[in-house]
């Protein structure tokens, strides 16, 4: 005799992740005296979590189970059971980041180089929880024919601009003198959306 520990009754299903990225990195030197560089990155996936804490869940509701509620519609579990969690609701994360940089180094002359890099990074994120309206489980949820829907999305932005410049000028034969400056910009932008419906 033997059991098998994987059985789905058994098994936390929802916790998966599937991530995909790409990466695309250009030089080129057009001019002896010109440099110029570019990127871009792209990371997107989706997170697919179980409903834990006050949620419950698959793993609470068997970690609490009473055994007085054997011969009842949970079945012993504590709260819902196990099949319900999965076909009834769901809760995901999804999020999207985009990376791009460019920079250009110029030197017009032995005594000066000069070069400007600018960047922007954007990240999307967006938080979904999914009841669905399924009358099937109204012995185990006197709720289970109201379905909603909540998201909270966010969106942070980042853009760059750096400058920077370098004369050099020789004192004499064994001392010379460099002399630096720029300036730096940056700026971050946030957007928050929260929704919320049932039926």
């Amino acid at each position: 005799e033997s059991s098998d520990i994987a059985h789905p009754l058994l098994e936390e299903r929802e916790n998966k992740r599937k991530m995909y990225n790409g990466r695309l990195n250009i030089t080129a030197t057009p001019w002896d005296a010109v440099e110029v560089t570019g990127s871009i990155g792209y990371v997107t996936g989706r997170t697919d979590l179980s409903w834990e804490a006050g949620g419950g869940g698959p793993t609470w509701t068997t970690y609490y189970a009473q055994p007085q509620r054997l011969n009842t519609p949970q079945r012993g579990f504590y709260s819902w059971t196990p099949e319900m969690y999965w076909e009834a609701a769901d809760t995901w994360q999804d999020v999207d980041r985009t990376t791009l940089s460019f920079g250009i180094t110029h030197r017009p002359f032995p005594w000066l180089n000069h070069r400007l890099n600018l960047g922007r990074d954007v990240t999307r994120e967006e938080d979904v929880e999914i009841q669905y309206n399924d009358p099937r489980w109204l012995e185990i949820s006197s709720s289970a024919d109201i379905g909603y829907k909540e998201m909270w999305s966010r969106q942070i932005a980042y853009t760059t601009a750096d400058y920077a410049a370098n004369l050099t000028f020789d004192l004499n034969q064994d001392l010379n003198s460099v002399t630096s400056f720029g300036g730096q910009l940056y700026r971050r932008d946030y957007a928050h959306v929260y929704a919320y419906g049932e039926n």
